[in-house]
C-alpha cells in the first residue's frame, strides 16, 4: 500500500488526473443504489420521527379528521367497479403501512399490520335523483365522508368512496391518513392503481409485489 502511494505521489497532474477519472468510471460502472430489504412477518415494526408525531397528535385529540389526506377525481367513461376496488385491494396489500394500525401499550405506539383484512368501495348511486340535484348532492356525500375520522388503533388506512352521477359519469373519493401517507406519495398510489385497474380489466394480472 506504501509503495502504490509513493508511486501515485510521483506521477505528474495529467497522469494523475487520467488515474482519478479511471477509477470513477469504474466506480459509476460497478455501483448500485442500495435497495432497503423488506421487513420480514417476524421483524418487529417500527415508527418513523413523523408517524410518532402524528400518533402523538391522535392521542391527545382522537376522533377527529384533520389528518384525513382526501383526493377526488373525476371518472369519465365506463368504469369496471369491481376491477377498481381489486386494484386498490392489491395497493393496500403491497404497502404494508396502509395495513399497519397503531396501538397503545404502556403509553407507546406499537404498530401492527393486517395480515387479514376488508375492504370494500362505499358507492352511492345518484342516478335516482334529478340531474339537477347530482351534483350538489355528490359535494355533500363526499364532504361527509371526508369528515369521517381514522380509528389509527384499528382501522384499515386507507377508504374508497365512488358516487355515481350516470353510467359514465363518477366521483371517486380516496381516503388516507397522514400516519401511512403523504401528499407526495399520491403519484405512487395513482401509478400503480392505475396499471393495476388496466391489469385487471385487460385480464393480463399485474407484476407488483408486495414490498
Amino acid at each position: 500500500m506504501n509503495e502504490l502511494k509513493k508511486r501515485i505521489a510521483g506521477m505528474s497532474l495529467d497522469r494523475r488526473a487520467l488515474l482519478e477519472e479511471r477509477l470513477l468510471q469504474a466506480h459509476r460502472l460497478h455501483w448500485r443504489p442500495p435497495t432497503i430489504p423488506r421487513r420480514q412477518p417476524s421483524d418487529p415494526a417500527w415508527l418513523s420521527f413523523g408517524q410518532q408525531q402524528m400518533w402523538f397528535l391522535d392521542q391527545l385529540a382522537p376522533g377527529t379528521s384533520t389528518y384525513n389526506i382526501p383526493d377526488v377525481m373525476q371518472v369519465t367513461g365506463p368504469l369496471n367497479v369491481e376491477a377498481l376496488e381489486k386494484a386498490l385491494r392489491s395497493v393496500a396489500a403491497r404497502h404494508e403501512v396502509l395495513r399497519t394500525h397503531y396501538c397503545s401499550v404502556n403509553g407507546s405506539p406499537i404498530p401492527a399490520v393486517q395480515n387479514s383484512w376488508a375492504f370494500k368501495i362505499k358507492l352511492f348511486d345518484l342516478t335516482y335523483l334529478p340531474e339537477s340535484q347530482r351534483e350538489a348532492q355528490a359535494k355533500c356525500i363526499i364532504q361527509k365522508q371526508v369528515r369521517q375520522p381514522f380509528d389509527i388503533s384499528r382501522d384499515l388506512m386507507l377508504r374508497a368512496m365512488l358516487v355515481r352521477l350516470s353510467p359514465d359519469q363518477h366521483r371517486l373519493l380516496i381516503l388516507t391518513h397522514h400516519i401511512a401517507w403523504d401528499v407526495s406519495s399520491r403519484a405512487v398510489l395513482y401509478r400503480e392503481l392505475r396499471a393495476l385497474y388496466q391489469g385487471f380489466i385487460s385480464g393480463r394480472g399485474t407484476a407488483h409485489p408486495i414490498l
